[in-house]
């Protein structure tokens, strides 16, 4: 049998020992429910490697420990179960015939796990098993649950128990470890990348800074041994030469005296004379005092004039440039005025013209209404002449032409009266027209200069808005300048304080050490829990007298027991680290307060015991009692001292500021120890910096949000101070055009007027001209037939009328085409005009723009000229004065007569002078040899010892030790001929050269050499890196074309087997497994087409719940069929089949058992009738679960009482 045993102790009911044997083919496991059967399945789940609280049916992984029983049964404090296999024919991959593997569980959570006693990881348990179906994931454990998810979930989640079966699962989990391994190389890589791009743009300027350096050094080299050379030369032949000038100096001393007495004698002459010269140069002297102070002052005063000058200079020149710009916009006014003035000047011509042609125009038409009048009238005339002829005439009869004329006018004027009429009332209508159109007009330039006025507040509105916008701009983007720089520095300070925490910087070296090894080695950082600064929280305000009362101790290390600290004192040892404390929680004692001290805590101004007033684990109360226990704080020194007094310093007191009262008697005070100071404030200042850092980002955040709503502000008010600008111009515009069409109406409005009185007028007259024809031909014949009237006949008259008619219709024609002709060259005009207009108006306006920045000069250049006159006036005020000037002089006069007469005294000493200046001559000469030997002598001497100085100084060389260093370094015999002028010289040029070689970094050549190795270091990393990505991407490709291939063989076999098993298990009907086509078999669903005899089922989720079992049961014998388990649980599976397919699945079950041990969880009598052993789960003692071998007949019994 493959599970020969299953030792369970303490596993959930089991309290008690128990053990399991399995030694047939199929084991029956019986009892009612709730007595802990499937806690049995659960132990060999969990032994396997199941983690899930789902799976083992817990909340936490304690629950898994029996936890007693309300009848007195005590909790256990672990928990433990253990399988035995036979691995005889190693089915397992390990070289065991029994195959042991247990699994541990404390109170702690601590969990274990081993394989035949060996302690081992879960991970080589869970891949042990991979492959073989007795896995976690496999499917030699089945459960109603497990059944339901191959039946009823989506056809992807349907994968993982054919994976298994498929023999893919150990390849899939060898793929996603590649995955993730390359996943983790190419982030290597690009981080090796990242650093490598840093390295390599430190490289270059590293390398010519190691050049440099390796120069200087080289030039030093050659300087040193230059130096010592000459000094060795000049020491070893400083004695011969320190004779020879001895005696040459005694010769030449003598020869001196005897010169030096015979030039006494002169000098006593030259004295007497020169006594003489010396009183007029003390008056020169004074003179020259005073001419130099007076020309003190004048330069001073010219000093200040040039300042003022230069100031006046840079004045005159801004003034010059507004002057130049002042200069340049008048010329350009001055255009803009002649262009205006020009323009004007044709549009006054162009009205001139219009203004000329207009009245021309008037006239003619004038002329030409009365044309066309008289040519209606006489066209009128003539027909009614004709008319009246024909009423009262024959063609040929004479009639009286007076009395005809007379007669054809009445009737005419009787029809122009009419006429008149009718034109007088649509001459008022007119007028009524222009008076509303005036009116109207009128009311529109009220509006729209009302509206100019509201556009021109808004217009100053809008700049005082811009500008003020423009100013919260300004300052908010400084703002955030500030802010931004103020965030660089504390992301520069935070990640310094990280940095120091995570090295340990303030920490004594043997700490860095040792915390650095525990961070590359993981066996030495489990045997390290932390410094004691690390394991205590400190508030903020006793953090001074804490570390004052630790002291160094807050570097001391906290290890978990003496072994953990004896290992690290051999690390300590063994890498020559240096030394540290270890403070083992298993062996450090508390050290508390005595009870008859515990009277002080209550003393005024005591804050309490320093071990009380911090924050640590429970675990850590022994180590921090030992050190701070016995430590009270106390608020200042005053009351730490009355306290230490009174309890004749029987422990000790720490104030707030530092001040320490130890039981000794001893007083310690004064400023805290900075490096102590920072290792228990760092975390805090961190923590302070990424507040301040966190709301300065916040800040540059808001400030952003506001930039940006200020400059949508500022955009805003531009838009509308331009809206403003551009409606201003045009209501302007609008303005003008208002005006020239009110004046068009009021002319108009005239005109019309004009011709409405001309037209009452003609009706005046007309009636009464009516009135006299009228009486005229009501008078008598007699009044007609005077001798002197005229007789003509009826066609004379005619053609006389017509006469007048056709000339006068002539010249109204021609007046007509000329008024034509007229009309198109005033509308020609008219057009020019307003272009003209509009030329004048754009002149205007950049006229104006042009006046505003000229007033703006003119301000700027007042200011620049009031600064000039000040100047100017500050220049006429530094100026020397002149009664200084005439004392200069007056003193330069007095000088100049003093020198005259020292003139004639230096004559006088020009004889003497000449001897002495002989005798000085060959005094000078003697004296000379005679300093330049003692000089010589001096200079041996000095230079010897300033030679020796300063070798000694540079190099930290003497005589003895420089012989040493020539002979050691190889340089051969010291030369006795030397020129020491060209060493003297070669050393300067040396010193030169290393001078303009400037500062150099002396550990530039190091660093070099370091980064460059670290460089070929991580590009030997890269290409590793870079190969094993290629290897990588190989492995999972054909990891990937070998899980294929053989989940699809395995697939289609498992597909076969389903097919026989289907229809073994149904009794018929069809069972067939599929692919999810078009998608990769390692990702695609899988499909379960289930047909039971005489159905035709367009899904599974159509079949029953016996059926459903029935076909995952199917499945699973199918996948047994392909890959035989070595062990199968089958915890309830057939719960949901009836009588008949029970009995079916039992014999089925029989006939699997020749390859597959079956342990068999059951409450059906066909299942427990084919079990060779069953084994029944008792609860006699309530809630400890007991195992029992029964037989058919108790199982039965067993299952009725649960029925």
């Amino acid at each position: 049998m493959n599970l020969s045993k299953i030792e369970i102790q303490g596993f959930k009911s089991f309290a008690d020992k128990t053990e399991i044997i399995f030694d047939t083919n199929i084991t029956g496991i019986v009892g009612p429910n709730g007595c802990g059967k499937s806690n049995v399945v659960e132990a060999v789940r969990w032994v396997l490697g199941e983690q899930k609280s789902s799976a083992l049916r817990i909340s936490k992984n304690t629950d898994l420990i029996f936890g007693g029983t309300k009848t007195g049964r005590k909790s256990q404090s672990y928990c433990e179960a253990s399988i035995f296999l036979d691995n005889s024919k190693h089915i397992y991959p390990i070289d065991f015939e029994e195959l042991v593997v247990t699994r541990k569980l404390d109170r702690s959570g601590e969990s274990s796990s081993y394989i035949n006693g060996q302690r081992c990881n879960l991970k080589d348990i869970i891949n042990l098993f991979r492959d073989t179906g007795v896995g976690r994931e496999g499917y030699s454990i089945i459960g109603q649950g497990k059944i339901d998810s191959i039946v009823g979930y989506k056809p992807e989640a349907r994968r993982e128990i054919f994976e298994e079966a498929a023999g893919i699962s150990k390849h899939k989990d060898k793929k996603n470890s590649s995955e993730n391994k390359l996943s983790h190389t190419r982030d290597n890589m690009s981080r090796l990348n990242d650093i490598m791009l840093e390295l390599e743009q430190n490289l270059g300027p590293l390398k010519s800074e190691a050049e440099q350096a390796i120069e200087v050094k080289k030039t030093r080299k050659e300087l040193k041994n230059e130096e010592i050379h000459l000094f060795l030369f000049q020491s070893e032949n400083s004695d011969f030469t320190r004779n020879q000038t001895q005696t040459k100096l005694k010769e030449i001393t003598k020869t001196y005296e005897s010169e030096i007495e015979e030039l006494s004698k002169l000098n006593e002459k030259y004295n007497n004379t020169l006594k003489l010269i010396s009183d007029l140069d003390t008056s020169s002297s004074s003179l020259h005092d005073q001419i130099l102070a007076l020309t003190v002052e004048a330069q001073k005063a010219l000093g200040r004039s040039e300042n003022l000058l230069l100031t006046l200079a840079y004045k005159k020149e801004s003034r010059d440039k507004n002057n130049s710009e002042y200069l340049s916009n008048q010329a350009i006014m001055k255009s803009r005025a002649k262009d205006i003035v020009d323009k004007i000047a044709v549009k006054q011509q162009i009205d001139d013209e219009l203004q000329a042609l207009n009245d021309k125009n008037k006239a003619m038409s004038s002329e030409f209404s009365v044309l066309n009048q008289s040519v209606d009238s006489q066209e009128k005339e003539i027909e009614l002449s004709k008319q009246l002829m024909l009423d009262r005439f024959s063609a040929s009869a004479e009639i009286d032409k007076n009395r005809a004329k007379y007669e054809v006018e009445y009737n005419l004027l009787k029809q122009n009266l009419q006429e008149s009429k009718l034109l007088l009332a649509d001459k008022k209508k007119l007028l009524s027209d222009f008076k509303t159109q005036k009116e109207s007009l009128i009311s529109q330039i009220e509006k729209i200069s009302n509206e100019n006025k509201l556009k021109l507040s808004e217009k100053s509105e809008a700049e005082l808005n811009f500008d003020s916008i423009k100013k919260e701009l300004n300052d908010a983007e400084i703002k955030r300048s500030d802010l931004i720089t103020e965030r660089s520095n504390l992301q520069f300070k935070l990640s310094t304080i990280r940095e120091n925490i995570e090295s340990y910087s303030s920490y004594d070296s043997a700490v860095q050490n040792l915390m650095e090894s525990a961070k590359q080695d993981k066996n030495i950082s489990s045997q390290i829990i932390g410094t004691l600064a690390e394991i205590i929280s400190v508030p903020k305000e006793y953090m001074t007298a804490i570390e004052i009362a630790l002291g160094n101790s807050i570097q001391n290390i906290v290890t978990p027991d003496e072994r953990s600290a004896s290992i690290l004192i051999d690390l300590l040892k063994r890498n020559n680290f240096g030394r540290a404390t270890f403070l083992p929680v298993s062996s450090v004692k508390p050290y508390p307060l005595q009870k008859e001290y515990e009277a002080c805590l209550s003393e005024r101004g005591i804050l309490g015991c320093a071990s009380d007033l911090i924050r640590y684990e429970r675990r850590f109360s022994g180590i921090v009692s030992s050190f701070l226990g016995r430590t009270i704080i106390a608020e200042d020194k005053e009351v730490g001292l009355l306290v230490a007094k009174k309890y004749n310093y029987a422990f000790r007191i720490v104030t707030l500021e530092g001040e320490a009262f130890l039981p000794s008697g001893a007083i310690s005070g004064g400023s805290s120890r900075v490096k102590s100071s920072r290792i228990l404030s760092q975390e805090t200042e961190a923590q302070e910096v990424d507040k301040k850092l966190n709301k300065c980002i916040k800040e540059i955040s808001l400030n952003s949000n506001l930039i940006e709503e200020l400059k949508e502000e500022k955009e805003k008010f531009l838009l509308a101070l331009n809206v403003c600008s551009a409606r201003l111009a045009q209501i302007e515009k609008e303005l003008i055009e208002l005006g020239g069409k009110l004046t068009s109406v009021c002319e108009r409005e005239d005109t019309i007027s004009s011709e409405e009185n001309k037209t009452l007028s003609f009706i005046e007259q007309t009636s009464k001209r009516i009135e006299d024809l009228y009486n005229m031909l009501s008078s008598s014949d007699k009044s007609f037939s005077a001798a002197n009237q005229e007789k003509i006949s009826a066609d004379d008259f005619l053609s006389e009328a017509k006469d007048k008619y056709f000339k006068d219709k002539e010249k109204r024609d021609n007046l007509s085409k000329e008024l034509t002709d007229m009309y198109v060259k005033i509308k020609s005009l008219e057009t020019n005009g307003e272009k003209t207009e509009q030329d004048i108006f754009d002149y205007r306006v950049e006229y104006k723009s042009l006046e505003k920045k000229q007033i703006e000069l003119e301000v700027e250049i007042k200011v620049l000229d009031s600064d000039i006159a000040k100047i100017q006036k500050d220049m006429d005020i530094d100026q020397f004065p002149e009664e200084e000037r005439k004392k200069l002089k007056s003193a330069q006069a007095d000088l100049e007569m003093i020198d005259k007469k020292k003139k004639n005294l230096n004559q006088e000493l020009t004889d003497i002078d000449d001897k002495r200046a002989i005798k000085n001559t060959q005094i000078n000469v003697i004296n000379e040899k005679k300093i330049r030997e003692e000089n010589n002598l001096e200079k041996i001497n000095i230079e010897i010892e300033n030679m020796s100085s300063r070798i000694y100084e540079t190099y930290g060389l003497n005589i003895d030790e420089c012989r040493e260093y020539w002979i050691g370094e190889g340089l051969g015999e010291i030369s006795q001929n030397i020129n020491v002028e060209k060493s003297l010289d070669k050393i300067l040029r040396l010193r030169r050269k290393i001078e303009r070689m400037g500062p150099i970094n002396e550990l530039a050549e190091d660093r070099y050499n370091s980064e460059s190795i670290r460089y070929e270091e991580m590009k030997r990393q890269f290409d590793d890196l870079s190969k094993a990505e290629q290897d990588l991407v190989k492995i999972i490709s054909d990891l990937t074309k070998e899980m294929e291939q053989r989940f699809t063989e395995n697939f289609k076999k498992i597909s076969e087997n389903f097919k026989i098993t289907y229809k073994d298990l149904f009794g018929g009907g069809t069972g067939h497994l599929s692919l999810e086509k078009g998608v990769s078999p390692l990702t695609a669903g899988i499909y379960i087409d289930s047909q039971p005899p005489g159905k035709d089922l367009k899904s599974i989720e159509l079949l029953s719940g016996g059926e459903k079992t029935l076909t995952a049961i199917a499945i699973l014998f199918a996948i047994n069929k392909l890959t035989p388990m070595p062990f199968s649980i089958l915890d309830e599976i057939d719960a949901s089949l009836d009588e008949t397919n029970a009995r079916l699945f039992a014999q089925y079950l029989s006939k699997f058992s020749k390859d597959t041990e079956f342990i068999v969880i059951t409450h059906r009598k066909p299942t427990m009738s084919l079990c060779d052993v069953l084994y029944g789960v008792t609860m006699q003692e309530k809630g400890v679960s007991k195992i029992v071998k029964v037989k058919l007949e108790e199982a039965e019994k067993h299952v009725k009482e649960e029925a």
